[in-house]
């Protein structure tokens, strides 16, 4: 499907929205994109248009998107997903991975509340914050950036997400591609997490971006991260006796610090360190993403 009949098929996008971002894209195009105090801002036609009040019209569209979602559905349905915002970047971005859709977890159906629970996505379990410890470390070495995302933003059980998955994916995509023009820089990979994912959009007009997929961080996916480090044997002996629980202590402290999420910090660590910490098989995971980030990494010249 051409690009503008994708944009037009969304017809509930709200034209603040779109004036917004098409004076963004014309500045960032033309190379005039700067900060301020930390914060993307545009100045076009008289006026100011921050990068994070863009952001904040996209997630007005992603709350609808997950509304028509559930459109028909009891209140009490399995299948209902709730909106969980991701961590909003402070401009655009040098890599983009993107994932399938939130996980509401235990399946309770609903999103874990209290201080041990961040209101954010990619903020719930060690195996997120090993993602971030590896996208900072190996993938953004240099000071270069990323951001993460799902192709559908609704939190779901994870057995129901399954149902109707290629479809709900269809219906994000053109969100997804709006998410993409305001968050990556141009040329910016768009890394895959997992298999559906990838798969999804090897099909679609993101193709030629698109790297990965690199290993999903699941239980589901645990099997799969003997792998790597199979064929790597001494480097990942070496690497196993480096990496500590503490770096991932200080992950969570500097992701969530930065994402203004300080007051979940302690509930965080306290909850996260209850369990069984940095077993054999997350060093494994953290090897593995070391390994394809590096190989992104040197794919597209960095």
């Amino acid at each position: 499907m051409a690009e503008d009949e994708m944009m037009s098929s969304s017809g509930f996008r709200s034209s603040r929205y779109f004036r917004g971002i098409a004076a963004l894209f014309t500045v960032m195009k033309a190379g005039v994109f700067g900060r301020l105090g930390g914060l993307g801002v545009n100045t076009y036609g008289g006026t100011t248009t921050t990068f994070k009040e863009q952001y904040e019209a996209l997630e007005d569209e992603f709350i609808e998107q997950v509304r028509k979602d559930n459109e028909g559905l009891e209140e009490d349905a399995l299948n209902r997903s709730v909106f969980l915002p991701n961590l909003a970047p402070q401009g655009p971005v040098d890599f983009v991975l993107v994932a399938m859709e939130p996980s509401t977890g235990g399946g309770a159906g609903e999103i874990q509340q209290g201080d041990a629970f961040s209101p954010k996505n990619f903020t719930g379990s060690v195996e997120d914050f090993i993602l971030h410890f590896c996208a900072r470390e190996y993938l953004c070495a240099g000071g270069k950036s990323y951001y993460l995302t799902d192709l559908s933003k609704g939190a779901m059980r994870t057995r129901e997400a399954r149902d109707q998955r290629q479809e709900r994916y269809q219906e994000w995509y053109p969100l997804l591609k709006d998410e993409l023009r305001l968050v990556a820089r141009p040329e910016a990979p768009v890394i895959a997490i997992g298999n559906d994912p990838h798969a999804f959009l090897i099909r679609r007009d993101i193709e030629p971006r698109l790297k990965g997929p690199i290993l999903h961080y699941s239980q589901q996916a645990a099997g799969a991260r003997e792998r790597i480090p199979s064929t790597h044997r001494d480097r990942y002996s070496n690497f196993a006796m480096e990496v500590s629980w503490g770096d991932i202590e200080e992950t969570v402290r500097q992701v969530m610090g930065a994402s203004e999420l300080q007051d979940y910090i302690e509930g965080t660590l306290d909850r996260l360190s209850r369990g069984q910490k940095l077993t054999e098989s997350r060093k494994k995971l953290m090897f593995t993403y070391k390994v394809q980030f590096e190989g992104i990494r040197k794919e597209v010249g960095i």
